[in-house]
């Protein structure tokens, strides 16, 4: 596999608005005009306040200082309302967002070759790209929390302008405050995209498989003759064992950085309130000023407090847009065939000193295999768990490719031809697709596009179907 390039945030940030940009160019807008809104907002219940209080202070005419407040509140309706109604949009529209990402992943994923799907740190990766493709992570997650933590920064330099008049030493240690905050925020979830989210797909997938083995019809048979009970078992053990040793860390670790972050915000809330006490005592600071001065002061711990969070968030966003973007810019794309099969109806198969090795295997499954199947030859192919029969048959439907030696049909090179020619002419109905059960002995069969009435239907049409112990495969040529 190859290694992965690593992209700046700011770089992530782009892409993913280029992405929903270039599903939804509306969305981008309604978003920029809903934070101009919640910016607003965030201000105009206390600064109501403020006018209510000076216009008391100095004794304003009640009938001129009503209409100034419902002038005010009627605005401040609006602009809740216009924000209300563009909120009940993204819901909707961030899920469209996320499945369309995840309809552009899967379309990638269908460009793989087969030999590369069944590779388990393949798997890994889809499985990082599927968390990817949520609505609060990925791609979309990066450009909901941004337009977020927009509006919650732009309230807060406001804020910051606002508590300036008071003392500017009080920002400082405000920014200097934030600055550790984020630093904190920023380790912990390198930490957890390292140290948990990338070492759990694996042991996902063996909790995944010891789960559901046991109710696998296709090889249930299989598990009961060789009582492989014991061993299934103490792996499904063994897996849980191993996922909730990394969930135990992982929330030390969080506990751990939660309580400084705590520790620190606690700091900040203390030199924030006590600076205004003293600007009361001292300097002899209006009813109104101060009231406004407290809301201003709500709004830049909350307005800081959410883009410290959520910084982190977004960080680890961008990691997991890192791995969609590298999923999505590697090409996996199948090598183009070019030949055709002039005669569908009869087929000349050759298999010529054919090996094959699994990735990362010790040997070879395949070791030098040769044979012939002449033009409207039968064949069934008959051996014990591991013989190497679904091997062979992928070798033949075109899924894997030979490590070495060459497959024939009619004489040209099975990876030179079309997939759309090697489909006409080979079926498979795998034990994994195909049940028939006594009990639906009269249920409709569809099997290759064709439709059976009953089973003895199907067997008359499949007349080269062999029964034996072993397991077996057949296909006609």
């Amino acid at each position: 596999m190859e290694e992965q390039k690593k992209y700046s945030l700011l770089s992530n940030w782009w892409y993913s608005i280029k992405l929903v940009f270039g599903y939804d160019k509306i969305y981008i807008f309604q978003r920029l005009l809903c934070i101009i809104c919640e910016v607003i907002l965030n201000f105009a219940w206390a600064y109501g306040i403020r006018i209510a209080v000076g216009a008391l202070e100095t004794k304003k005419e009640f009938d001129l200082l009503f209409k100034e407040l419902l002038i005010y509140s009627i605005i401040v309706f609006v602009l809740m309302l216009g924000r209300n109604m563009l909120q009940n949009k993204f819901w909707y529209k961030s899920y469209r967002l996320s499945l369309l990402h995840n309809q552009a992943r899967a379309k990638k994923t269908l460009e793989m070759d087969y030999q590369l799907l069944e590779r388990p740190e393949t798997q890994d990766r889809i499985e990082k790209i599927n968390r990817a493709s949520g609505s609060w992570s990925g791609v979309q997650g990066l450009f909901e929390r941004s337009t977020y933590s927009l509006s919650s920064f732009i309230s807060f330099i406001v804020a910051c302008g606002i508590v300036l008049s008071v003392n500017i030493w009080l920002i400082i240690i405000v920014v200097l405050l934030a600055i550790l905050k984020m630093f904190l925020e920023n380790a912990n979830q390198k930490k957890e995209k390292t140290e948990f989210q990338d070492k759990t797909p694996p042991i996902w997938r063996r909790i995944s498989y010891v789960n559901s083995i046991s109710n696998n019809f296709a090889i249930g048979k299989d598990l009961r003759i060789y009582k492989m009970n014991e061993f299934i078992e103490e792996e499904r053990l063994k897996a849980t064992n191993d996922f909730l040793e990394v969930l135990k860390k992982a929330k030390k670790r969080n506990l751990f950085y939660r309580n400084l972050v705590n520790v620190v915000a606690i700091i900040d809330n203390l030199c924030l309130y006590g600076f205004m006490i003293y600007e009361v005592i001292e300097n002899g600071m209006s009813i109104a000023d101060f009231s406004f001065m407290i809301s201003a002061v709500s709004t830049l711990i909350n307005s800081l407090h959410y883009v410290i969070s959520e910084n982190a968030y977004i960080l680890k966003c961008s990691l997991e847009v890192n791995d969609y973007r590298n999923f999505m810019t590697t090409d996996f794309t199948i090598k183009e065939e070019v030949e055709e099969i002039e005669d569908n109806d009869k087929i000349e198969v050759e298999f010529k000193d054919v090996y094959y090795s699994y990735y990362k295997q010790d040997g070879y499954a395949l070791n030098g295999v040769s044979f012939k199947i002449n033009k409207g030859e039968k064949l069934a192919l008959v051996g014990y768990n591991g013989a190497g029969k679904t091997t062979l048959i992928k070798l033949l439907s075109g899924l894997y490719h030979p490590t070495k030696g060459e497959i024939l049909i009619n004489g040209k090179n099975i990876e030179t031809i079309k997939r759309e020619e090697l489909a006409k002419i080979i079926e498979l109905a795998g034990k994994y697709n195909v049940f028939i059960i006594a009990d639906e002995i009269h249920s409709d069969i569809n099997i290759c596009g064709k439709k059976f009435i009953s089973c003895a239907d199907f067997i008359d049409e499949y007349e080269n179907i062999v029964i034996c112990n072993a397991p077996s495969k057949t296909f006609n040529l």
